[in-house]
Formats: structure tokens, sequence, C-alpha cells
């Protein structure tokens, strides 16, 4: 009860019709992607925050139009020197015209905003004068046009500013642009069709594929009565692996351990599908035949395979193309228990690395050459995903070293080394006790000769008399 409830919340909410693609998908495997509904594809928060600073950082500078301090020194020249003012009158115009702006360097190259009773307009500010280029402009136009002026007179002090930068305004400004940028990458009305199958995938369409993706992830919402059909089901599967083995191996029925050992194969396949599903990684390429190889380790290839059965059905709700994935899985990992059926040689781990990519191939190329999408078969990079899962059945034997540390079992392989006559114990019986040391080989022959004909562990049976008779002695 447990491991099914486990399954029904990792299961995913909605009916899986495809998953991310990468750059090793060339073309679109799946069904043609067809909106049943209005999809509004929201931008990640770092998303949204990145065009927010961006926005923030290109929102154009407020400045404020003020001629007062202007108008105060066009009246002190003209009280002070009524000639002087005649002739800089035209000039001081056509400058004040333009706009004499208050420097800042954050705005050079850049529009900024003007403000002017309450208008504003946007204007590019290297159009404006500077007090300094407003003196040179002054100082050429009164030579051009022969003006007398006091060599007395400085001209930056017949000079104003008239545009004034205003921060908190600017701080203001920025804040609105940057609340004004949508939260949607994308809008997209029911019935579009996004993308065809067999068609060539663009850098654009993997990475709106993939926003798609998480967008339908992010959206699941899991009624009460659904979860209730959800858990009934994951239930229903894994009871009939415990009502397996009550009718038909009542000797790992009664091993608590052993059947928490099945079940936690069942449940790692099913947790690392699940991370892989929602991380968008490669589900291809994880090793599903290592369920049956270990589990034959241990047990028979009956328990094996019935094990097998059950984690690719309980797998299975993660896949677009379930009947692809339950007949691939399921073809590979019979031939492979062909290949493991006494595993008495490392060796046969190698091999069943091999069966298992040849397996995945063929299955692979008759399956889209009649039923699914042709274009794939000539893509190299659609291989690669089995390719990656055959190389990781090799952890096999790592992992069924780990499992015999861990739980106390005892495979094929590890009999093999205990019947290694050059091991200590066994080498200090036979020179101490030659006679008795034959003798228990001999027994163990004739042992190992009967229980072969009768379908028996002659390793087991040859490891267990020998093992007595070290004891008894």
């Amino acid at each position: 009860m447990v491991v099914s409830f486990i399954f029904t919340i990792l299961l995913p909410g909605h009916k899986v019709n495809f998953h991310n693609v990468d750059e090793f998908d060339a073309v679109w495997p799946y069904k043609d992607l067809v909106l049943d509904e209005d999809l509004f594809i929201k931008k990640t928060n770092d998303q949204i925050k990145e065009e927010q600073d961006k926005a923030s950082n290109n929102a154009s500078l407020v400045f404020n139009l003020n001629t007062d301090e202007k108008e105060e020194k066009l009246q002190e020249l003209l009280k002070s020197d009524a000639k002087l003012y005649s002739q800089l009158a035209p000039f001081l115009d056509s400058i004040y015209k333009i706009g004499v702006v208050q420097a800042n360097e954050a705005a050079v190259g850049k529009t900024i905003l003007l403000q002017e009773n309450g208008v504003g307009k946007f204007i590019p500010y290297n159009d404006l004068y500077t007090i300094s280029a407003a003196s040179e402009t002054l100082v050429r136009l009164a030579k051009e046009n022969e003006a007398a002026i006091p060599s007395l007179v400085n001209l930056n002090d017949l000079l104003a500013i008239t545009i004034y930068f205003d921060a908190p305004k600017t701080e203001a400004y920025k804040n609105s642009i940057a609340e004004a940028v949508s939260i949607y990458k994308a809008a997209y009305s029911k019935g579009d069709k996004l993308v065809e199958q067999g068609e060539q995938l663009t850098n654009e369409k993997r990475e709106f594929i993939s926003d798609f993706s998480r967008s339908k992830k992010a959206d699941d919402e899991i009624l009460y009565i659904t979860f209730i059909g959800r858990w009934g089901l994951m239930f229903v599967l894994a009871i009939t692996l415990l009502m397996y083995l009550f009718f038909f191996r009542k000797s790992i029925f009664g091993q608590n351990l052993q059947i928490a050992f099945l079940y936690l194969c069942l449940l790692t396949a099913f947790v690392a599908n699940y991370l892989f599903y929602k991380y968008g990684l490669m589900l291809s390429a994880l090793p599903f035949i290592l369920t049956p190889i270990i589990v034959r380790a241990f047990f028979d290839s009956r328990t094996a395979l019935f094990t097998h059965l059950i984690s690719i059905l309980c797998c299975s709700f993660f896949m677009a193309d379930v009947m692809e994935f339950i007949l691939m899985q399921l073809v590979t990992g019979i031939g492979i228990l062909f290949s493991v059926s006494e595993m008495r040689k490392r060796q046969q781990i190698l091999n069943a690395a091999i069966i298992d990519i040849v397996f995945y191939f063929l299955v692979f190329v008759y399956y889209h050459l009649g039923f699914g999408t042709k274009e794939l078969t000539t893509k190299f990079s659609a291989y690669l995903p089995y390719l990656i899962s055959g190389s990781l059945v090799l952890l096999a034997t790592p992992l069924i070293f780990i499992i015999e540390r861990l739980f106390g079992f005892i495979s094929d392989f590890k009999l093999l080394e205990l019947c290694d006559l050059n091991q200590p114990l066994l080498r200090d019986l036979s020179q101490k006790i030659p006679g008795t040391f034959q003798h228990s080989l001999q027994v163990a022959n004739l042992a190992e000769e009967a229980i072969y004909f009768i379908g028996g562990n002659t390793l087991l049976v040859s490891r267990c008399h020998v093992s007595r008779r070290r004891e008894n002695t």
C-alpha cells in the first residue's frame, strides 16, 4: 500500500503525449501537437527578472524644463550692459531654443524623457547643449558676427541650465517600465498546430516545446476522485506482484526481506523515471533492463520477468508512446533473461548489454517503419539514448556486489567465489585433513550431479556440502 501511494504521488498530473526535446532530437517523433485549449506560456522567474532589469536599465532618464535661471541671467545682462545684451540675445535665443541640459554621463548617447508643463517628449540627449558646448557655440557665433565682447566678460556666466535631471521621477518611471513587462512568453489559441509529426526541429521549436512542457507540468492539478483512481490502479499493479509470490513463489513470499527487496527494485525504477521526466531528461536512456538482471542474480528467471513486467507497466505512465515503450522493454527484457539464465560468468553482464542494444535497435527500427515516424530511423541521434541505456547495464556488476553486502543475499557469482579451492579455509582443510577434504569433494560432486537432473541449484548444493563438512571439522 505504501509503494502504491508513493507511485500515485509521483505520477504525472496529465496524460503524457510528448517529452522534452533537446539538441539530439532532429525531428518530432510524436503525433501532431495540437492545442486542446488556449495556451499562455509563462516566463520563468529568472526570465522575468532579467527582462525587468534590462527594461529598467534601458529606460530613458527623466528631465524637467525650468527657465527661471535663464530669465534671471538675461535680465541681469540687460541691466548691466544693454549693448552687449542686444548683440548676444539672438545667439542666446538660438541656444536656449535647443536647450541647455545638466551634464549626466548615464544619459550620453541615449534618449531622454523631457517633461514640460506636464507633457513629456523623447529627445536625444546628444542633441542638447551642455554648458561647455553652449559656451563654445556662443563664442563661435560672436566671432562669426564680429560682436564686440569685453575681455572681462565670462560667457559661461551668461549661460544657464534649462533642462534638469529629475532622480525621483526617473526611478518611478523605471519601476513602471519594469512592472509593464509581460509574464507570458507566448500565447496560442485552441486548435493551433504547434508541430507536426516528422517535422524538422529548429532551436526555436525545441525551446518552445520545452517551455510548453514546463507549462503543462506547472498547471497539473489532480482532483480527489482522480487521485483515488490513480491510487487504485497503482495498488492493483503493486499487489499483483505479491499475488504472484503467494501463488507461485511461497519460499519468497514468506521472507519479508526478499519481498522488500523486490518492491525496492520497483520503487527505484519508478523514482528514476519520475526524476528524468520532471527535469526533462532522456527517459529512453534509463537502463530499465537492470531490474530483471539484478532480480535474476538472486532469484529465478520467472520472478525476474514478472518483476520487470510490473516495473515497465508502472513506468509506462510517463511515456508519450506507451505501445512503443512496453513493446521495446518487454521484448528486450525477455531477450536479456535468455542470456542470463544461468549467471555464472561476469562476462554475461557484458553480453546482456550488447543484446540490450541490439534488441533496442531492432524493435525501434521496425516499430517506426511500421507504425511510427519513419524519418527517425535515419537519424543517429535517435539511437543515442539506447546506446546510453545499454552501456548503463554494465552497472549490474557493482550493484550486485553492493546488494550482497546490504541484504546478505547470495548470488551465483558469490557461490563461485566461495567454491574457489584456493580460499584460505579450504586450502587449510586440504593440507591438514586431506582425506576429509577429498571425501567432501566426492560427495559434493555426487550431490551436484543429482541436483542437476532435478533442476536445482548445483552451485548452492556443492557449496553447502563443502561448508558443512568444513564446519564439522
